[in-house]
């Protein structure tokens, strides 16, 4: 029980302990995406598409919806939440496009509404996935923000047998050791998480939810924090409820515990990538072309699959996003599904083994 309580509320610091608000996209005003606090509410597929390529009709993906999360954007960029293994920038460009200085690949677009789309390809734990992402970024008010004199260091205690958690606030951010959330006016947070498992053979996909979190709390005028939380996984056969405490533990913050230390390592650039090879789709008159490389030992039919079942994934998520920014009544999963189970007609457009590297690059093309 107390490895499942300490494992939640990790969960729920990590990804998104936020100030909750309307997401009515018809009722937002227009967002140049200024400098700024935003909360950031997405909807998060992960498919695991070298397992895909090795198995036959076999599917593997991952979905997390999640309310809120904090973000601060800076010259139009900003550190993606809730992304472990690094952290990944994305950058909104003037054109409305989305990019990436840390991840070449990632590639969407933004919109005034304050929608933003994008995918991506991801080494992560020595796998090959496509992450494809539906989010909604509100700009904070600093009127509706926690004031200055909130300011300080914070603990909240888990209980005996568990280290605390301890989070920074300033002026309504707050920041743990993995990310920001905000903290509105009244000291007042809340927030939403659902993560589920989508796998199996195509004519048999199961889906199996790992976690439902929804929780709330407030940071009082005296320093004490109280915190309820309210979570559901597979094991539970009702609701389970936790509460915690916790009070300001210093009123004194370091400016560079709000600082992303972020390394962009020039290192892992490929010089002898093939003239044709680039990282972002491309769409020439109404025909889209992928790129994906993978490495291999040696020359052989698996590396070649899994590339080609990187750049048809992809593809596949440009095309559903493409659907979800005109379709909002639809999830973003059920849209990929759609898009996955409707014949595309794609032709191998290049491909070249580069043996001084080992790896192996092919560029494909379908109609949009």
């Amino acid at each position: 029980m107390k490895n499942e309580i300490k494992s939640i509320f990790l969960c729920v610091f990590v990804c998104f302990i936020f100030s909750c608000k309307s997401t009515n996209i018809e009722k937002l005003s227009k967002n140049d995406f200024q400098d700024g606090i935003y909360s950031y509410s997405y909807e998060r597929v992960i498919e695991n598409v070298q397992t895909e390529a090795m198995m036959n009709n076999y599917k593997q993906m991952q979905t997390t919806t999640s309310s809120g999360n904090a973000i601060v954007l800076k010259e139009k960029s900003f550190v993606v939440p809730g992304i472990y293994d690094s952290l990944q920038i994305i950058t909104i460009n003037e054109n409305g496009t989305i990019s990436s200085p840390t991840n070449k690949s990632i590639y969407g677009r933004a919109f005034k509404d304050g929608r933003i789309c994008w995918s991506g390809i991801f080494q992560i734990y020595s796998s090959t996935l496509v992450i494809s992402e539906y989010a909604l970024i509100l700009n904070e008010s600093q009127n509706h923000l926690a004031s200055s004199e909130m300011n300080g260091k914070y603990k909240v205690d888990l209980g005996t047998g568990f280290n605390p958690i301890e989070f920074s606030l300033k002026d309504g951010l707050a920041k743990n050791d993995i990310g920001f959330f905000s903290v509105d006016k009244n000291g007042e947070f809340r927030s939403s998480l659902s993560m589920k498992i989508f796998q199996g053979l195509l004519d048999n996909v199961q889906s199996n939810t790992l976690v439902e979190i929804t929780s709330c709390g407030k940071i009082n005028s005296d320093g004490t924090v109280l915190y309820k939380m309210i979570s559901n996984s597979n094991n539970d056969i009702e609701n389970k409820t936790f509460s915690f405490k916790g009070t300001k533990i210093e009123n004194t913050i370091n400016d560079d515990d709000f600082i992303d230390k972020i390394i962009i390592d020039e290192s892992k650039s490929d010089n002898n990538l093939p003239k044709w090879f680039h990282y972002q789709p491309i769409e020439k008159n109404g025909v889209a072309f992928v790129c994906a490389k993978q490495s291999a030992n040696s020359e052989n039919p698996v590396s070649k699959k899994i590339a080609i079942r990187v750049a048809l994934v992809e593809l596949l998520s440009q095309k559903s996003i493409n659907v979800k920014t005109k379709t909002s009544s639809k999830s973003l999963r059920e849209i990929i599904d759609m898009t996955t189970a409707t014949k595309v007609d794609y032709k191998i457009t290049n491909e070249y083994f580069d043996k001084s590297t080992n790896n192996y690059y092919v560029e494909i093309s379908s109609k949009m």
